[in-house]
């Protein structure tokens, strides 16, 4: 499943990155997520990447093998880098979490903000019992 931005603050209209979510069921427990960042656009090679997501303070749930830069949750996006799973999954909340993306230029101090939402347990049964839940790769790729 494709998140889609709830809001986005961009130039042009176009993303030059993409986040995809995939969601496993666990026993009668609720549902784990991952995450799949990608590069639409090569604008973004050496820009600045800051991740965070509502309620979760661990960086390996959003640790995509990009080059730290400083601090926690922020990277450098290296040239010809195209997408990679974060390192970790996290478990679904009660209420929907939210994720926020900013890219930002070193020189020009631009940024572009990206805010996803991420389902809760209720939209993860709903997407199940329709046959839309995006599943998770097995075993997880970056462990």
């Amino acid at each position: 499943m494709s998140l889609i931005p709830v809001n986005q603050v961009s130039a042009d209209g176009n993303d030059p990155v993409w986040v995809d979510v995939c969601i496993l069921p666990e026993d009668k427990k609720g549902f784990s997520a991952g995450l799949l960042f990608a590069v639409s656009d090569e604008s973004v090679y050496g820009k600045g990447v800051q991740f965070g997501i509502s309620g979760l303070m661990n960086p390996n749930f959003t640790d995509f093998g990009l080059i730290r830069n400083f601090g926690r949750h922020n990277y450098i996006i290296p040239d010809k880098f195209d997408s990679s799973w974060a390192k970790k999954q996290f478990r679904l909340k009660v209420n929907r979490q939210t994720l926020y993306v900013h890219i930002f230029n070193f020189q020009t101090a631009d940024k572009i903000t990206m805010i996803y939402s991420i389902p809760s347990i209720s939209d993860a049964l709903e997407l199940q019992a329709n046959g839309n839940l995006n599943p998770c790769p097995q075993p997880w790729p970056r462990q």
